[in-house]
């Protein structure tokens, strides 16, 4: 039981009546042996641990363990946790977060976080290993030495040759292979810091000979998830370009631009899967970006500058073809309604029409004049995945419309 390696769950009890239980947490556990009982007797000791187990409670507060981690899987069973919480709606409680249960190889201090699997974060950063990864920022120039092979957006397998030039477009922050990497010819790969820091397959450049590229503006991505009436951060987060997007709108509008709010959420509409709550952390990145201590110091001529020295890349596929819906408000009147509320009204309204056979002009329907939003589909794309929904300016992506 005491493998550091040692990961195993218990759920089958949750499968049948979930709603049974309300909060779902973790605790370090430390094994005695109980002479007079002759076994061992686990109890929770968040602050000495042996092993990790995950409990869920029920409605009159009893405990049941559900998994049950070594040491070295901390992060596993965490992971577990919370996507259990996010599914049934439990309170999530951590009590080994923030516990310094690791040792660090060279200075033995208690840390939190181990770099390199053995290190504290001050003796990695005296190490002085030139080969040595550590959250490389986005737009990190590197050469692949061997070259890259991958498929493309088109299915096609395609090598870019050997010494090809490459950058980091995404950091995916929780992850393995945490580094999106853009070479020429449309190949995109994964790496991991390991992959990074093999000196015979690749080579980062030092920042002294990092050029501007066209990603210059970088928004955070923080998802989240409900628990109860809070949000919790979950994986996923992710580093996104959105350079393009900051340099189409016009400087009045980014002067307004703050972080978690709704028009930088739009900034990074479209560019992640997650449907749900989440955080955007943009404003750093754009003051850095245009070099200014305030956005409202940002001017059109500015504007103007960068757009002239980052353009967005055109389609490799030239034009193509696609299938527009344009959703128009039609006024239809339902009149004589007996109804005790205005809900009432409305559902039995609701009953009353078929809008689908409604659009013919009528003495007691008109066209509102207005046009509510577009979607646009892009044809051949079977699964819509480049499907995007637009306001009624045509231009401006719809933020509650994140996904198909």
């Amino acid at each position: 039981m005491f493998d550091d390696e040692y990961f195993d769950q218990y759920t089958s009890l949750l499968e049948s009546k979930p709603e049974l239980y309300v909060s779902i947490e973790i605790h370090g556990v430390k094994g005695e042996f109980d002479s007079e009982a002759n076994k061992t007797i686990c109890k929770v000791d968040d602050d000495n641990p042996q092993f990790f187990s995950a409990y869920t409670r029920d409605l009159n507060n009893e405990a049941y363990c559900i998994a049950d981690a070594g040491m070295s899987k901390l992060e596993d069973i965490r992971t577990l946790t919370k996507n259990l919480a996010v599914q049934h709606n439990w309170e999530y409680q951590d009590f080994t977060f923030d516990k310094p249960y690791w040792t660090c190889d060279q200075c033995s201090a208690k840390v939190t976080t181990l770099f390199d699997e053995a290190y504290c974060a001050q003796c990695y950063e005296s190490i002085g290993d030139d080969t040595k990864l550590i959250h490389l920022p986005v737009g990190t120039r590197l050469i692949s030495i061997q070259g890259e092979t991958s498929d493309t957006d088109s299915g096609q397998d395609v090598f870019t040759e050997p010494n090809a030039d490459g950058v980091i477009c995404h950091v995916l922050f929780g992850q393995e292979h945490c580094y999106s990497v853009d070479f020429p010819l449309g190949v995109s790969v994964l790496l991991s810091q390991s992959e990074l820091a093999d000196n015979n397959r690749y080579q980062v450049l030092p920042v002294d000979v990092q050029v501007v590229d066209d990603r210059g503006v970088i928004a955070h991505f923080q998802p989240q998830a409900w628990v109860h009436d809070t949000t919790m951060d979950i994986d996923g987060a992710c580093d996104l370009d959105v350079t393009g997007r900051v340099l189409a709108l016009s400087a009045e509008v980014i002067h307004q631009l703050e972080d978690d709010d709704y028009p930088s959420d739009e900034l990074v509409y479209g560019l992640t899967d997650h449907v749900g709550p989440h955080y955007v952390s943009v404003k750093e990145s754009i003051l850095e970006f245009f070099g200014v201590d305030q956005l409202v110091d940002i001017t059109e001529e500015m504007l103007i500058e960068k757009r002239l020295l980052y353009t967005v890349p055109s389609s490799s596929n030239g034009v193509k073809k696609y299938n527009v819906h344009i959703y128009a408000i039609v006024r239809v009147k339902v009149c004589d309604i007996e109804a005790e509320s205005h809900a009432d009204a409305i559902q039995k309204a609701e009953v009353l029409v078929d809008l689908n056979a409604l659009f013919n002009k009528g003495a007691d329907q008109e066209f509102a004049d207005d046009i509510d939003c577009f979607l646009v589909d892009e044809i051949g794309d079977e699964d819509y995945c480049n499907s995007r929904w637009y306001e009624k300016d045509s231009v401006t992506p719809m933020a509650h419309h994140l996904k198909l």
